[in-house]
């Protein structure tokens, strides 16, 4: 035992499951709170007491080697074990329970807030910690890595544990009072010829605002772009030109300029992960109902 703590350590293995899921060690040092030289250092001494390739790196992006996966896998199965341990002994020692919850930030700052006011409530004793992603790769990397309980957000394609249907997440256009946009919905084609609001490359709605446009036959232009839903419908208000935000994201006062799309968009927003059989973390999301979140049902 005491020649395996030499070589291996937990942390370790959730650096090199980070940098597997997302392919950049960029990413896994940002995701993980620490420097990418610590990152580098730490998966360098990986390999020094593997004594194999564990990672083969093609410019900017890394790639695991065969060893490097079988390892990532094998070291997921660990870090679920230790998150388990820790679980119960916060459920039975002297440590109040924690439920850790990973979301993208657009839910965090909309389906979130009214259940967890009920939650403080209800249950005082069991403190919920959220932790916010901008991206759901980088989210299900978190969660895959064990660095939270339950994952919220648009479920990935092999989801880590079981996934909870919590709704559907609606888009709409946000325009400027100057573009006279009638009553119904809006066809993002019509819209080709504007400049936007866009989303920072680093943003989850980065890629879907480029992938709704690109299905109309055009690529935006910018206006200004930004990393906050808000500052971008305030932005759009303002008159800078249109852009796509949830429309659960859009307030009551700008509600007026929100319109739907022709066709509509929307994506399913889930719950999943191993932790979903934590008692604790099936009462929380049996908060999370339609009415409460504003989510259209799922």
């Amino acid at each position: 035992m005491d020649e395996l703590s030499a070589d291996l350590s937990l942390r370790q293995l959730e650096y090199l499951v980070a940098v597997v899921d997302l392919g950049s060690l960029t990413r896994a040092a940002a995701l993980l709170s620490v420097t990418q030289p610590t990152v580098s250092h730490q998966l360098a001494a990986l390999e020094r007491s593997a004594g194999v390739a564990l990672l083969a790196r093609e410019g900017r992006a890394v790639r695991p080697t065969e060893a490097g996966r079988a390892l990532a896998d094998a070291g997921r199965e660990v870090l679920e074990v230790g998150r388990r341990g820790l679980d119960r002994a916060r459920r039975t020692g002297t440590v109040g329970e924690v439920v850790e919850v990973g979301v993208v930030a657009s839910l965090a700052a909309t389906i979130l807030p009214p259940a967890l006011a009920a939650w403080h409530q209800a249950e005082p004793g069991v403190e919920v910690r959220v932790r916010e992603h901008l991206r759901r790769d980088d989210l299900a990397a978190s969660v895959l890595a064990g660095r939270a309980d339950v994952g919220i957000g648009a479920p990935p394609p092999r989801a880590p544990g079981r996934v909870q249907p919590l709704g559907q997440e609606r888009y709409v256009v946000v325009a400027p009072p100057a573009l006279g946009l009638g009553p119904g919905p809006v066809a993002p084609a019509s819209l080709a010829t504007h400049e936007w609001v866009l989303f920072t490359p680093d943003h989850g709605l980065h890629d879907l605002v480029q992938e709704v446009c690109a299905a109309a036959g055009f690529s935006p232009r910018a206006a200004v772009r930004t990393g906050q839903i808000d500052t971008a419908v305030r932005l759009a208000a303002a008159g800078l030109g249109p852009t796509l935000v949830p429309a659960i994201s859009v307030p009551a006062d700008l509600a007026a300029l929100a319109r739907p799309l022709r066709p509509a968009v929307a994506r399913p927003v889930a719950a999943f992960g191993p932790g979903l059989d934590r008692p604790a973390v099936r009462r929380l999301l049996a908060l999370l109902t339609p009415t409460r979140t504003g989510l259209d049902p799922p």
